[in-house]
């Protein structure tokens, strides 16, 4: 089982200190991003899937509350919309998936954007939320709405 570890970040420690070790995914994980609230984030990995985790319990208690599968290979990017309210995950398969979340910490799929030939490496929402942009192997970036 491959761990995973999140560090707490001082102004009085200039190296920081490992809060928690997240340990879920089966392959290395290429990607994490925070939920804007700071309670959650999600991960992204080889293994094909997509992980949410709860970060609200004690500190050095990191749950792994939803595996989401919807890519058939190599997830390289995941990204919270700025409210918090949608995820998005893009894969070396040429998807780019997108998952309401849901109470609970779980989270269901909501579309699935395909554009790109070959692999998708990196997404971004725009700070309003209206747009999500995506570039790949392809040389190109696409903006969507």
């Amino acid at each position: 089982m491959l761990l995973r570890r999140l560090w707490a970040l001082d102004d009085g420690d200039a190296f920081g200190r490992c809060i928690a070790v997240l340990s879920s995914h089966t392959q290395p994980v290429y990607s994490v991003a925070y939920n804007p609230s700071g309670a959650s984030l999600a991960s992204g990995s080889k293994d094909k899937s997509v992980k949410l985790w709860d970060l609200g319990g004690a500190e050095g208690v990191a749950v792994c509350t939803c595996t989401l599968i919807r890519h058939a290979a190599t997830v390289w990017a995941v990204a919270f919309s700025p409210n918090g309210s949608q995820l998005a995950s893009c894969a070396g398969d040429g998807s780019i998936q997108l998952w309401s979340l849901r109470a609970g910490g779980t989270a269901v799929a909501s579309a699935a954007l395909a554009g790109h030939a070959g692999h998708v490496s990196a997404i971004a929402y725009n700070p309003r939320g209206l747009q999500l942009v995506s570039s790949g192997e392809d040389m190109s970036m696409r903006v969507w709405m």
